[in-house]
């Protein structure tokens, strides 16, 4: 199963970041890489359904929302 790891940039749009085989691997990195760039990331799988959105910040979890569409 083919993972992709998106951004949201400072627009709202999503960004492809990097694909990963192994979605265990893909929510770690993803993981770190929100930390790492304050920016919100999201896995989404090869036909473009959203499977999960790694949250670098764990005390703001109920904030920050992913989502398929921009605001």
């Amino acid at each position: 199963m083919t993972i992709n790891i998106e951004y949201q940039d400072q627009n709202g749009n999503w960004k492809h970041s990097q694909t990963k085989q192994n979605q265990a691997d893909a929510y770690r990195a993803a993981q770190r890489r929100a930390e790492s760039t304050k920016k919100r990331h999201r896995l989404v799988d090869q036909s473009g359904a959203l499977l999960d959105c790694p949250l670098g910040d764990r005390t703001r979890r109920r904030l920050i929302w992913c989502s398929s569409k921009p605001k």
